[in-house]
């Protein structure tokens, strides 16, 4: 949990257990960032807000990471389809593709060549694959296989989005069942009074 910090302080309530006698006290805590005391409900309340924020960035950077991958898909396959189309290992005329660099910003790039598409996939930051093939077969058959890897990676990525978001929901859900309860006490003890 990022930097949350919680602190207790009880106080004399001046009564008695009617039961057993024993001096009555009462807890408030105070949380980092809030400048009073809050009530054990309060306190969860911060907690689970505190975790949904925390998971509203996770989800946020993942779909950010799951668009670059999505128009860097789409960059290689407007490749794939040139080679397809030329049927050659060097694609005259050129094809240009915009795509996401490692850090996120978009970038243009005219290719031509194998070495051209290596570069692509360098500042793409797709360090585990290469196109290596010399023929314009060989070439598409490269592509398809960092295709597929990146499609598979995709697919990760919605799962654990997926998950993300089940988790922040049931964040707020405990947020909203705790505001029930604290509401039910206070208006019962108000009725009491």
């Amino acid at each position: 949990m990022s930097d949350l910090t919680i602190t207790s302080q009880s106080y004399d309530l001046s009564m008695r257990d009617p039961d057993t006698g024993m001096l009555l006290v009462g807890n408030v805590y105070r949380v980092s960032g809030i400048d009073r005391d809050l009530s054990i409900g309060e306190v969860v309340m911060a907690i689970c807000l505190n975790r949904a924020t925390e998971l509203e960035e996770q989800i946020v950077e993942k779909m950010t990471t799951m668009a670059n991958t999505t128009m860097l898909l789409e960059a290689l396959t407007q490749i794939q389809e040139a080679y397809v189309e030329q049927g050659k290992a060097s694609l005259n005329p050129a094809v240009t593709v915009s795509y996401p660099d490692k850090d996120g910003a978009m970038q243009t790039k005219t290719i031509a060549t194998i070495d051209n598409i290596n570069e692509l996939l360098a500042d793409a930051g797709v360090t585990d694959q290469d196109v290596d093939g010399t023929t314009a077969q060989e070439i598409i058959s490269d592509l398809s296989s960092i295709i597929d890897s990146k499609n598979s990676v995709n697919q990760a990525d919605m799962i654990e989005l997926q998950s993300l978001t089940n988790k922040r929901d049931q964040s707020y859900d405990l947020i909203t069942n705790v505001l029930k309860s604290v509401y039910t006490t206070l208006a019962g003890n108000v009725n009491n009074l």
